[in-house]
């Protein structure tokens, strides 16, 4: 069956498009000063891609009460890929400021970590790191329920139509200047996910306000590769954007 550019998408949130489902990211940074590079709740210059053989995360918080009987975040779910670029997932039980490690050794690239239980505050009682050899690869910050990056990775067999992007910045007192823009490391025959670089595709501009961008021809990436949101703003701000479009077995 034939659908119209207009239906497409949303048949494919209804499940009628056999092999595709709904994929995008969330990135959130709340920049305390001038900052630029990678949408993520971490200091954006930090943001690192782990080995391609995969890792062993260690996770931990930064406040007791991060724990298996605590009032903030009792355990996490952890979405990644594996060095076959599988999609997997593991829970882990929180141990407050002791470090847990996660049954998986191999893991590629985290693609999300959310809640799994929690205490009576409901929320992050500390900031939750998931890192490994003191490189933090994904993060949870106080008060939150969710980590917060734009940046996405390929699973293996299936390849990322990106359509649209959104992005906003607001600071408040004195109106902050912001670019953001979407970008991937790989760049015609060059691949830069090594290098923890991230080479811009489109952008938008703000002065405390949001938009989105479609994309008329939408991008398409295939497995391994990645794309996610870089930007720049020229005093403190809330920055944050996400990418949207779907998963297609190839």
């Amino acid at each position: 069956m034939s659908y119209t550019p207009n239906e497409y998408p949303a048949n494919i949130a209804r499940g009628l498009i056999p092999g595709s489902i709904p994929f995008g990211s969330y990135g959130k940074r709340i920049a305390t000063g001038a900052e630029s590079g990678v949408l993520w709740s971490g200091t954006p210059s930090s943001f690192a891609f782990p080995p391609a053989a995969g890792v062993q995360m260690s996770v931990v918080s930064t406040s007791a009460n991060d724990a298996a009987a605590g009032t903030g975040i009792r355990s996490i779910d952890i979405y990644y890929l594996d060095a076959s670029l599988a999609p997997q997932f593991e829970t882990v039980t929180m141990n407050g400021l002791a470090a847990v490690l996660t049954v998986a050794t191999n893991i590629r690239f985290i693609q999300s970590v959310h809640i799994a239980t929690v205490g009576a505050n409901k929320v992050a009682a500390g900031t939750i790191t998931i890192s490994n050899g003191g490189t933090t690869y994904s993060r949870i910050e106080i008060g939150d329920i969710r980590s917060a990056s734009s940046v996405r990775m390929v699973p293996a067999g299936q390849r990322f139509i990106v359509t649209s992007f959104f992005a906003g910045s607001s600071s408040g007192a004195g109106a902050a200047s912001t670019i953001v823009q979407s970008a991937s490391p790989q760049i015609n025959t060059r691949d830069f996910t090594t290098s923890n670089i991230l080479v811009p595709r489109a952008a938008s501009v703000f002065q405390d306000g949001s938009g989105s961008l479609t994309l008329t021809c939408p991008f398409a990436f295939t497995a391994g590769q990645s794309i996610g949101l870089i930007f720049n703003t020229d005093k403190a701000a809330t920055v944050v954007g996400q990418l949207f479009g779907w998963l297609e077995n190839v």
